[in-house]
């Protein structure tokens, strides 16, 4: 909260994707985003008027800081009351039974090898089973999905495979 003079008090809103170990102690968190985390992972992606990457935090591949190019302008949020179906909605079990986070860096068990494999498993059959269906589009995302669950799966293989070889240049 900033204060800079009679009634100028104003507040800031930082919505953190990753862990931020640097703000322990001086923010406090009012909240946590139960639907439409792949949105904020979309902005993520947005280019900002800063040329350099984030070195400062885990997991972070995206520009940071800066201004984004584009403008961003959230709407049509708050908190979900109780018994609303709007909450009812993002508690509800999908209809395919991909209850998966669109991103694997969302999900809890992203360390977790085996948890993953089955993910991305899972995800694989939700996709064959909506190309029997003849429904493409949802069979590429869910083939799509279920690649970006292998993918922290195959990089580990690969630093193990090689981990005891000589680099030689």
């Amino acid at each position: 909260m900033g204060n800079h003079g009679a009634d100028t008090n104003t507040c800031t809103v930082m919505i953190m994707l990753n862990a931020a170990e640097h703000l322990d102690g001086h923010n406090q968190v009012v909240g946590r985003v139960v639907s439409g985390m792949h949105v904020l992972r979309a902005i993520e992606l947005f280019p900002t008027d800063r040329q350099e990457r984030s070195f400062a935090e885990k997991n972070v591949q995206t520009w940071w800081g800066g201004k984004p190019k584009v403008d961003v302008v959230i709407e049509g949020c708050g908190e979900l009351a109780r018994g609303s179906p709007e909450l009812e909605a993002c508690l509800a079990a999908p209809a395919d039974g991909d209850f998966y986070p669109t991103h694997p860096i969302d999900f809890s068990c992203t360390y977790e090898r085996e948890v993953l494999f089955d993910a991305q498993e899972r995800l694989r059959e939700i996709g064959n089973a909506h190309l029997k269906d003849k429904n493409y589009e949802a069979a590429l995302e869910k083939y799509t999905k279920a690649r970006a669950y292998l993918e922290p799966l195959l990089r580990s293989q690969h630093q193990e495979e090689f981990a005891d070889e000589d680099v030689r240049t």
